[in-house]
């Protein structure tokens, strides 16, 4: 069977049931959440073809509210369906699985403690989030918290060439790091490429004249603050940046500055910045 991340931890759970435990998947887009749910419910239910009155699948984002918990979730827990088709699978347990659960309202997330508090075994559910800051503090004890972590860049180019096939890709390490090895970023946009490493390059070598020019040919390509995002972290990485800069490159990306100062002045600001760090950058090396 393919391997998934917790992959020791989620067999002992399928083998000893009574071990099963509520899970909740915390990590940043495309660090394999989803991927592993479904893995997670094919090694314990079965094959996708079995899922039938087993295996709800629900993207809470489109389906946050406490009234699809009441017309989906419970309707599918007090379900039948198995019985009645008489589907083979390797467990007669449920699975819930919610796609990025923190958008679920407090409502529908406090209607769900009748089920945390049910034996896992029986009715187990996955709640998958980018960060559970957003949900309810009387839940949370109830998981059992698995992080996930996105993959290192050298993974991530391989993932990228394993779905592409052989054709040729242009990614650098810098982009696998600035997108947080995100693979969706990639194929959902083929034809960027290594786009942040060539713009810091020209960022690092141009004439500090240039900056401001540069700045706002690119700003047609990558968002603004995206733009002082990224220099922010290319310096921070190189070690040039320090804590007095980080608090000035907050302040130049806050969205209240955003929209009240004219664009020609950001790019000013901007500019000014990126000539001070350059500054520093030249003088080591």
């Amino acid at each position: 069977m393919a391997s998934i991340p917790y992959d020791a931890l989620f067999n002992e759970m399928i083998q000893n049931p009574e071990k099963m435990r509520h899970c909740l998947f915390v990590g940043p887009p495309g660090s394999g959440k989803t991927s592993a749910a479904q893995e997670f419910c094919r090694r314990w239910i079965g094959p996708s073809s079995t899922w039938i009155g087993r295996v709800l699948f629900l993207n809470a984002s489109d389906e946050r509210s406490l009234e699809a918990v009441r017309t989906k979730v419970y309707p599918f827990v007090r379900s039948t369906l198995t019985t009645i088709f008489q589907f083979e699978s390797k467990s007669d347990a449920k699975v819930i699985v919610f796609d990025e659960a923190e958008t679920l309202t407090e409502q529908a997330q406090l209607s769900l403690r009748p089920l945390l508090n049910m034996v896992a075994k029986k009715v187990c559910l996955l709640f998958l989030c980018n960060s559970s800051s957003r949900l309810h503090v009387s839940l949370i004890n109830r998981f059992c918290i698995l992080p996930f972590y996105p993959p290192p860049p050298a993974i991530y180019l391989q993932r990228v060439r394993k779905i592409i096939g052989n054709q040729a890709i242009d990614i650098s390490p810098i982009d696998a790091l600035y997108t947080r090895s995100d693979l969706r970023s990639f194929l959902f946009h083929p034809t960027r490429g290594s786009i942040h490493t060539k713009f810091i390059f020209k960022l690092l070598h141009c004439p500090l004249h240039e900056v401001q020019s540069i700045i706002e040919r690119e700003a047609k390509n990558i968002f603004l603050k995206e733009i002082a995002g990224l220099i922010f972290f290319t310096f921070l990485s190189l070690g040039i940046a320090t804590s007095a800069d980080l608090v000035k490159i907050i302040l130049i990306g806050n969205a209240d500055v955003l929209r009240v100062m004219p664009e020609s002045q950001w790019f000013q600001m901007l500019a000014d910045w990126i000539i001070e760090m350059r500054q520093k950058f030249d003088s080591c090396i």
